[in-house]
C-alpha cells in the first residue's frame, strides 16, 4: 500500500509564515506543551492506526492540526495574543521535535511551520540549496542492498541476498562486482587506519576483509555461543568494534528468518559442550563489543541489555555518545533512537530516548555529519511519510527531512557533499550538493 501527501508550498510574509498543511501523523509529540495524539501498537496488528486526541479541557483556544493520514482534525492551543505577530527572525523554536516530514499549524493570525521548513528557510538565506534531487549513481539491483561504505575512491556497498560486495567508481560512473561470496555480508566500515570490516550475517560472524578475497574472522562468539545476525556496526579511534547482532533474523539464502519463525525453538545449546544448534545462538539481541587484543585476537563485550532489535548504530564525533536504533518490526516493541553514553572502559549508561517513531518504521542505518548531526535512514511505504532521510540534531530534534525514491531506504553516507543511500530494492542512490558533509573515522 502506498500512502501519498501532497508537497508542502511555502510562502514567507513580512510578519508570518504561512504553508499549506502538509497531512501527516506525529507521536507523543507536543505543539507548544500540548500532545496533538498517540498511538497505541497492539502486539497482534502492525502497523496499527489508533490516534487519541488530547484531553479537551487541557485546550483553550486552540489551531487546527490535520492528520492526513487519519483524516482527524487534532487541536493545538493557539498563539498567546503577544505572539501573534512574531517575525521569522523571533521564532527561534516554534515546534517540538515531530516524525513527520512537515507540520503545519494554522491559525487566522498565524501559521508556523515545522523544523524542517524552518531549517530550509534559514538554509536558502544562507545560499545553501534544500532541495535533494536522488538519481541512480548505480542501476538498480531488485535486491536489497547495504552497509555504504567509502573508501576514498570508490563507494563499496552491500548486494546481501546476491552475496557480494559492489563498487561504483563516481569519477567514472563504472560499477563492478568488488567482492563474491560474502556470506550475506550486510553493514561495513573502516577502521581508523582503513581496514575493512564487515557484518557476515550468513556466516554469524564479524569479518575483515583483507582485499586479497580472504574474509577473516574477528568474532563468533559471546560466552562461547555463537553470534546470531550481525547488522551494523561502529568503531572507535582505538579500534573497537561495536555492532548490532539481532537473535531475531538471521540470514538465510531464501530470505531472512525472523523470530516467530522460530518460536518453538528457544533451547539453542547443545548439553554440556557449549555448543549451539544450527538455527539459535545467543538468546539476546544486543550491541556488543569486539575489544582488540594485544595478541591480534578480539574479546566480545555484551553492552546492552535493553534492546530487542538494535539495528544502525553511530558514534558522535568524540565518542562520547553511542546511537542505537532500536528498530523491532512486531507492533509490541519499540522503534526508537536512542543515545547511549560511552563510560570510559566502554561500557554504555543507561540511555536517553531521542526519538519514538510509534508504529511506523524507525531508522535502519545512518551516518554522521561533520556537524555532528543524525542522517538517518527512515519510513517505508506502508504508514507514515514514505522511505526518507531523516536528519536530527544530537537533541533528537528533527532539523531536516528529503523523501527519497526508494521505499524503504537502508544506509547512507557521504562523500564530500554529495549523500549516497541503499535501499531495500536495491537502489545506490546519490544526492549531490546537499550542503552538509559526512564525518568519516576513514578516509578523514
Amino acid at each position: 500500500m502506498f500512502i501519498s501527501s501532497p508537497s508542502p508550498t511555502s510562502n514567507v510574509h513580512a510578519h508570518a509564515i504561512r504553508t499549506r498543511p502538509h497531512p501527516v501523523c506525529v507521536r507523543n509529540q507536543s505543539v507548544m506543551g500540548v500532545p496533538l495524539h498517540t498511538f497505541s501498537p497492539t502486539p497482534t496488528a502492525y502497523p496499527p492506526h489508533t490516534p487519541t486526541p488530547p484531553n479537551p479541557t487541557r485546550l483553550a483556544r486552540a489551531s487546527r492540526v490535520d492528520c492526513g493520514n487519519c483524516g482527524n482534525l487534532f487541536s493545538a492551543p493557539a498563539l498567546p495574543p503577544s505572539r501573534r505577530n512574531t517575525t521569522l527572525s523571533e521564532l527561534a523554536d516554534p515546534v517540538p521535535s515531530m516524525c513527520a516530514r512537515t507540520m503545519s499549524i494554522t491559525s487566522p493570525e498565524i501559521s508556523i511551520t515545522s523544523p524542517t521548513n524552518l531549517a530550509a528557510l534559514n538554509h536558502k538565506k544562507q545560499g545553501i540549496n534544500m532541495s535533494w534531487n536522488f538519481e541512480n549513481a548505480a542501476p538498480v539491483i531488485g535486491s536489497i542492498t547495504e552497509g555504504n561504505a567509502w573508501d576514498g575512491e570508490r563507494m563499496l556497498y552491500s548486494n546481501i541476498y546476491m552475496d557480494r560486495i559492489m563498487s561504483y567508481d563516481p569519477a567514472t560512473n563504472l560499477v563492478e562486482v568488488w567482492q563474491e561470496d560474502t556470506e550475506q555480508t550486510n553493514g561495513l566500515n573502516f577502521n581508523a587506519d582503513g581496514r575493512l570490516f564487515g557484518c557476515s550475517g550468513g556466516g554469524r560472524r564479524i569479518v575483515e576483509f583483507t582485499g586479497t578475497g580472504e574474509m577473516k574472522t574477528i568474532a563468533d562468539r559471546l560466552d562461547g555461543r555463537r553470534l546470531n545476525g550481525p547488522n551494523d556496526l561502529a568503531i572507535t579511534p582505538g579500534g573497537a568494534i561495536y555492532f548490532s547482532d539481532r537473535v531475531g533474523e538471521l540470514s538465510w539464502p531464501g530470505g531472512s528468518i525472523y523470530f516467530a519463525d522460530r518460536v518453538g525453538d528457544l533451547s539453542p545449546y547443545s548439553p554440556g559442550d557449549g555448543e549451539v544448534r544450527p538455527s539459535v545462538g545467543i538468546d539476546h539481541s544486543s550491541i556488543i563489543s569486539a575489544e582488540p587484543q594485544r595478541d591480534g585476537s578480539y574479546l566480545t563485550v555484551r553492552r546492552t541489555f535493553d534492546t530487542t532489535m538494535p539495528n544502525g548504530l553511530l558514534f558522535s564525533s568524540d565518542y562520547k555518545t553511542l546511537y542505537v536504533a532500536q528498530n523491532d518490526y512486531r507492533a509490541s516493541e519499540k522503534r526508537e533512537l536512542r543515545a547511549y553514553p560511552v563510560n570510559d572502559d566502554g561500557s554504555l549508561g543507561q540511555y536517553e530516548l531521542l526519538h519514538n517513531f510509534g508504529p511506523h518504521r524507525g531508522i535502519d542505518g545512518m551516518t554522521l555529519s561533520d556537524e555532528g548531526n543524525v542522517v538517518a535512514c527512515t519510513g517505508w511505504e506502508i504508514s507514515g511519510p514514505g522511505g526518507m532521510i531523516t536528519i536530527f540534531d544530537p537533541a533528537g530534534r528533527i532539523i531536516e527531512t528529503h523523501p527519497t525514491p526508494a521505499e524503504r531506504p537502508t544506509n547512507c553516507t557521504f562523500v564530500g557533499e554529495d549523500l549516497y543511500v541503499s535501499s531495500i530494492e536495491g537502489h545506490l542512490l546519490v544526492a549531490k550538493n546537499t550542503g552538509m558533509s559526512g564525518y568519516l573515522l576513514w578516509p578523514n
